[in-house]
């Protein structure tokens, strides 16, 4: 039998560390001066290991946001990367399904109360520029669930805040910048094999 691939190296720290400076210089300057070429350019010159990270930057960024002009801005540079080809492979949903911002949502409301909804809407552009499959709602809501299993959160809140990041996303993939129907998100789960139903029911009633 052939040998066993050799593992892949671990990452370093520090290019680590300045890949994600890059990422957030590169949001910061689109949000003042919104230019595409140089965005996509900048973006085309980092290696692929940039699209996991971009997306925890956005994460971040649009948590921190607090101006609704800036904020749509953030949102707005997600397709223009996505047109460019920057923005492709399996790193973003690995990524974002870690990144300890989303699974544990309900202590991040604790700072930004509007978390569910700015994150939702940032998870379901995402999934209508299909970066994200549906079924990685299922799987970060699930993970939300899990990580915030302590006595010191009430179960409640948990399922609240839930429901309002699945509510968001949906209503984000749906709207998709044109608008799509209802039939769209139905088969695309159906292709994808996500329990769109089971997203649906994460969020009705949970508010």
């Amino acid at each position: 039998p052939a040998p066993a691939p050799a593992p892949a190296p671990a990452p370093d720290p520090a290019q680590a560390e300045r890949l994600k400076r890059s990422i957030s210089s590169l949001v910061d300057e689109w949000v003042e001066i919104a230019n595409e070429r140089e965005a996509t350019e900048c973006m085309a010159e980092l290696p692929d290991s940039a699209v996991g990270v971009f997306g925890e930057v956005m994460v971040g960024k649009v948590l921190e946001e607090a101006k609704p002009a800036r904020l749509e801005r953030l949102f707005a540079l997600v397709p223009v990367l996505v047109r460019g080809g920057q923005l492709r492979g399996p790193a973003l949903p690995r990524a974002l399904l870690a990144c300890e911002s989303l699974r544990m949502l309900t202590d991040v409301m604790t700072d930004y109360t509007r978390a569910p909804e700015t994150l939702g809407r940032l998870a379901g552009l995402m999934t209508a520029c299909e970066l994200l499959p549906l079924k990685w709602l299922e799987d970060v809501s699930q993970a939300m669930l899990s990580e915030a299993d302590d006595e010191f959160t009430p179960a409640e809140l948990v399922r609240a805040t839930r429901g309002r990041f699945v509510r968001a996303a949906l209503a984000e993939a749906l709207r998709g910048g044109e608008g799509r129907p209802l039939a769209w998100l139905r088969e695309r789960a159906s292709a994808e094999g996500a329990d769109l139903l089971r997203a649906v029911d994460a969020a009705d009633g949970e508010a």
